[in-house]
């Protein structure tokens, strides 16, 4: 894992033309926003699952968004996450995680933990494939233009009986 700045993750998007902030510039297929699982079991499962829709999995940069939910607690063990790779800025200066194919159960355990913390984090597949948004812990929004992928987060949405709120498809 390496971290990046905003400015960092704008350029590392911009060279795979990945969209940014797909909520507010949303040009692709296949939204879906659904709740999120509540407990922190099925939460944990459900991230594996989801990651499990996009096949192999060819890296990923998850870009933080909100965390003003945090507790010092939930801050010192991403802190420590960082530390292990050598990163020292503050989660507000280096927002960005960049995984490489090789990291997928880093990629998945980030994600979960910013959901269980309500925290705010935008997944973005490096293939360009998918991209997932974790609203505070609350919602999760998928956009994809992968027929495939999109009929997997379907079925992973009824096998964990999740109330959707958004569907659409866009042209």
């Amino acid at each position: 894992m390496k971290c990046l700045t905003s400015n960092e993750c704008s350029d590392w998007l911009r060279q795979r033309g990945i969209i940014e902030l797909p909520y507010v510039n949303n040009r692709q297929l296949m939204c879906l926003q659904f709740e999120s699982p509540r407990d922190p079991r099925k939460l944990t499962a459900f991230v594996r699952w989801l990651f499990g829709t996009f096949g192999e999995f060819p890296g990923a940069l998850l870009q933080f968004t909100d965390w003003n939910t945090h507790n010092a607690d939930e801050t010192a063990l991403f802190s420590s996450l960082r530390r292990i790779h050598g990163e020292q800025r503050a989660l507000i200066d280096a927002p960005g995680h960049l995984f490489t194919s090789t990291e997928a159960a880093e990629a998945i355990s980030h994600c979960y933990l910013a959901a269980t913390f309500d925290w705010s984090v935008y997944l973005y597949l490096a293939a360009g494939t998918a991209t997932v948004y974790f609203w505070e812990g609350d919602l999760i929004d998928l956009w994809t233009a992968n027929e495939s992928i999109n009929q997997g987060i379907h079925e992973i949405v009824k096998k964990y009986a999740l109330r959707v709120s958004y569907s659409a498809v866009k042209t």
